[in-house]
């Protein structure tokens, strides 16, 4: 197939590693399904090596009515680059509303014809005189976009950690959307993300990681809990920013989950359980107050939808209905009422079995000795005669 060379039409979004947070017009785009689209694919740059051209598929996600499109490519092992058309939403340069603050997303600089990075970092800048206020390169991934509000918001990633600051350009001051705190000043704004930076970096023996949906509005806290020998639990605790409001909180139990944010206000987690089989999902909507379960192969089954404060409830039937269906897809040897334990006499015949190899060994070692020990003895012809 002839791949067609559109480079005005496309302009480049973002170059990173496979599950580096990206987000692009709202949505997290390794934790969405993508779907092919009916586009030829095209010829364009590598984002860091502008004279390389490589082959990019077209894909969508979100809303099949409203899909969010991109050109995307594995540039190398693990590294992807993409486009987005250009009038597309995306996290770009621009500045406030006011004209006080600047914004940017850069590669680094341009040395021997590549960049000195693989994701672009969000740098903050004094619009009057030019000065960085911040500059977030050592953070895996750093984004700002400008909010309805006039408001800018910085959202970082490190390590499984996220981190929203809100900042007031009116004001000159920020805060920590997430952690109670008063607004301080910009200038503060440097020491502040490099804090939270090393925060990400220093986790005990029980780690906590936190996931904040792209409009800020619903924190998920995932505490870490090691089960048994290199088993671990992530289990969740939803809460919704603005109220302080938790609606979801399975910490100290074994429900591990995995985080994605689908659209405003929505969380969905990808559920497993310790002690049980079977998979699920549940899909949370704080602005409808509604919640939604999703059972069966390839998470198809959808279970009524539900008022969010029963989900508690919801979650625990589908468990079981999850764990039958597992039970069934493996002839019935799963189990609805837990982890299938092992016989107790198992461990007994083991040891006896060690036991009795053992001495097997023993003995056969005990007769070569010996059989050995009498080969090899002297002979005597005659006996020597006894001194008188």
């Amino acid at each position: 197939m002839t791949r067609a060379l559109d480079i005005a039409g496309w302009r480049v979004a973002h170059i990173g590693f496979a599950d580096d947070g990206l987000v692009i017009a709202g949505l997290e785009v390794w934790k969405q399904a993508w779907r092919a689209s009916n586009a030829s694919p095209v010829d364009l740059p590598h984002p860091a090596h502008p004279h390389q051209i490589h082959g990019y598929d077209i894909h969508e996600i979100g809303d099949a009515s409203h899909p969010v499109r991109f050109a995307v490519c594995e540039l190398s092992n693990g590294v992807w680059g993409f486009y987005v058309p250009v009038g597309d939403p995306v996290a770009s340069d621009g500045c406030s509303a006011d004209g006080t603050l600047r914004y940017e997303h850069r590669l680094g600089d341009l040395v021997n014809g590549r960049y000195d990075a693989v994701s672009a970092s969000a740098v903050l800048i004094d619009a009057a005189d030019g000065r960085v206020i911040v500059d977030c390169a050592a953070w895996t991934s750093s984004r700002i976009a400008t909010n309805a509000d006039g408001s800018l918001s910085l959202h970082l990633q490190q390590n499984g950690c996220d981190v929203l600051f809100g900042i007031n350009p009116a004001t000159q001051r920020f805060c920590n959307v997430v952690e109670p705190g008063p607004a301080l000043p910009l200038s503060r704004l440097a020491d502040a993300v490099e804090r939270a930076r090393l925060a990400t970096i220093r986790h005990g023996a029980s780690p906590m990681f936190r996931h904040i949906s792209p409009d800020g509005t619903i924190c998920v806290d995932l505490a870490a809990v090691e089960w048994s020998n290199s088993h671990w639990v992530n289990a969740p605790r939803v809460s919704e920013i603005a109220s302080g409001r938790i609606v979801l909180d399975l910490w100290n139990t074994d429900w591990d989950a995995s985080v994605a944010f689908p659209g405003c206000g929505r969380v969905r987690l990808g559920f497993r359980r310790y002690r049980h089989g079977g998979n699920l999902a549940a899909e949370l909507d704080l602005i409808r107050n509604t919640c939604e379960v999703f059972i069966g192969p390839g998470l198809q089954d959808a279970l009524p939808e539900a008022p969010l404060d029963d989900i508690a409830s919801v979650l625990e039937g589908a468990s079981l209905r999850a764990d039958g269906i597992a039970a069934l897809a493996t002839g019935g040897h799963g189990s609805s009422h837990g982890a299938v334990r092992p016989n107790p006499l198992t461990a007994w015949r083991t040891a006896l079995l060690i036991l009795v190899g053992a001495l097997v060994a023993i003995a056969a070692a005990t007769y070569w000795t010996m059989q050995h020990a009498a080969a090899s003895k002297p002979k005597l012809d005659t006996v020597p005669a006894m001194p008188k």
